[in-house]
């Protein structure tokens, strides 16, 4: 493997590693917010007055709507992976042709990789 792809592999590694901890992240509020509906709901009135029930129901709700923002982000992070992805085997074919035409090629490829190092070290 050359370098390009090894770098490339392991940003596919760092993207999936994020998305594990994003679905784990998703899960843990909609059980959260599941948990507190259930509890809103079948408390007892020395618990939770009854006035409030409503109120902790839409506070369930709220909660288990935030993992919305960690969906957008995995399927975010999951485009990332195809795209990479996809370099990695147009540069496995780029090392097979070996022709002198993909020079530009290549030079635009390690443009594009130092422009992700760049952008990754930064934020």
């Amino acid at each position: 493997m050359i370098p390009n792809q090894l770098f490339l592999g392991q940003l596919i590694q760092n993207e999936h590693r994020a998305m594990r901890v994003y679905i784990l992240f998703a899960v843990s509020l909609v059980f959260l917010g599941v948990i507190v509906i259930m509890v809103a709901s079948l408390s007892s009135a020395s618990l939770i007055p009854d006035a409030l029930k409503g109120l902790f129901q839409i506070g369930g709700a709220f909660i288990s709507s935030l993992c919305t923002f960690q969906v957008k982000e995995i399927l975010a992070r999951k485009e990332k992976v195809e795209v990479f992805q996809m370099l990695t085997t147009y540069i496995n074919g780029l090392e097979q042709k070996r022709e002198p035409d993909d020079v530009g090629d290549r030079k635009r490829i390690d443009e594009l990789l130092w422009q992700i190092i760049e952008k990754t070290i930064l934020k």
